[in-house]
């Protein structure tokens, strides 16, 4: 990669990716009744698509960044070291099985293009989830802020990803 150095997590057992439900129902599922105020307004789900979901596993991955870096230079080293960047929906289910891993961190993003959209003031904006005990939280935030040593991006390795149809 370039010259942001990474820490690599374990990737977690795989979960069977749902993809019946909306993005604003995966992300209520994630959060549960008692956090349902706890979803920013902010995330505009009507202008977000999803890549194409052939059902099958998804292997997650939690990267951070050991320095503070801009969001934007983050996901392009990503992607260009061929990790595939998680979505909204993928995160939302992450978040729902694995509620204990985001806890590690302030915020775990999706980074996706899919899950990238335009705010009124014409900002990009991206997704995150948050986790403190029992209260879950999806917030958003600018594309172009930055991420910090207590934050993670949701990656999956492209070997291992059977839920994505990777052909264009």
């Amino acid at each position: 990669m370039g010259h942001l150095t990474y820490s690599f997590h374990e990737i977690l057992p795989g979960i069977v990716y749902n993809n019946t439900l909306s993005l604003r129902e995966l992300v209520r599922q994630a959060v549960g009744k008692q956090n349902l105020y706890n979803i920013s307004p902010g995330i505009e789900f009507d202008k977000l698509s999803r890549p194409k979901v052939v059902g099958g596993k998804m292997h997650p991955k939690l990267v951070s960044v050991t320095t503070c870096e801009k969001i934007k230079m983050v996901a392009e080293e990503l992607k260009d070291a061929n990790h595939l960047l998680g979505d909204l929906g993928e995160l939302a289910q992450f978040t729902a099985h694995y509620p204990n891993e985001v806890a590690k961190y302030d915020r775990v993003f999706s980074l996706d293009e899919n899950s990238r959209w335009e705010n009124s003031d014409g900002q990009i904006c991206v997704a995150y989830a948050s986790v403190d005990g029992s209260k879950r939280c999806f917030r958003h935030c600018r594309f172009d802020q930055f991420i910090g040593k207590t934050d993670a991006v949701l990656i999956f390795e492209v070997a291992q990803s059977t839920h994505r149809d990777l052909v264009d």
